[in-house]
């Protein structure tokens, strides 16, 4: 069986997506907060029991290598390295900007990621309407990132929906949040070159040990 799994624990919740080279798919997201260390394993193994397959049917692993919560990205590559060491199969970490923006590529508009921060901040990255990067990952204040947005932009990620009557006129926010089958649909490709996508977090800044905070 050539199922690939990918997991996103980014922030406070756990998303995780299995999707079968015959087109066959599942995805599930749950908050759990500061459960998320004791029950990230009994989750993965819950869903890959509810696909009707087990651990070793895996041909892959893909996470989402944030930017985002210092301690739930550690758990999650730590997650995903740990089964490729025992099942002998790669492992791919693909940037969260990119799997925000994924699905509202190719609609004529740019679009704009904004991931939370510490302090109030935001992780913002933009991209053009063909998914090139026009805007590099960066931590700014939330004020800069409307000041910065580009004309019409769509705007997504977690930072948006707090921030939603900041935007200016002819910007549009999708509801829809970061889907975990993204990941694991990406996987494939993302293994023919895995020097491009390490199973690294990415972080913009130096950590700040603040115990809710994000590094």
């Amino acid at each position: 069986m050539a199922v690939w799994l990918g997991l996103d624990t980014a922030g406070t919740h756990l998303g995780i997506g299995l999707w079968h080279a015959d087109g066959r798919s599942h995805a599930y997201q749950a908050e759990l907060g500061r459960h998320l260390s004791t029950r990230l394993h009994l989750e993965i193994e819950a869903q890959l029991e509810t696909f009707g397959v087990s651990v070793h049917h895996l041909a892959g692993v893909a996470v989402n290598r944030g930017p985002g919560s210092y301690t739930s990205l550690r758990l999650g590559l730590a997650a995903a390295k740990g089964l490729g060491l025992a099942l002998g199969c790669p492992v791919v970490g693909i940037e969260g900007p990119a799997l925000w923006a994924r699905p509202f590529l190719g609609q004529g508009r740019p679009v704009a990621v904004w991931i939370e921060a510490n302090a109030g901040d935001l992780y913002t990255q933009h991209f053009n309407p063909d998914g090139t990067v026009q805007q590099p990952l960066a931590v700014v204040s939330a004020a800069h990132a409307v000041a910065d947005l580009p004309a019409s932009a769509i705007v997504v990620g977690d930072g948006v929906r707090a921030r939603r009557d900041t935007l200016p006129p002819g910007c549009d926010v999708p509801t829809a949040g970061l889907d975990p089958l993204a990941l694991a649909k990406a996987g494939p490709e993302a293994a023919r070159d895995p020097v491009r996508f390490p199973a690294e977090a990415v972080y913009v800044r130096p950590l700040t040990y603040r115990e809710s905070g994000h590094g």
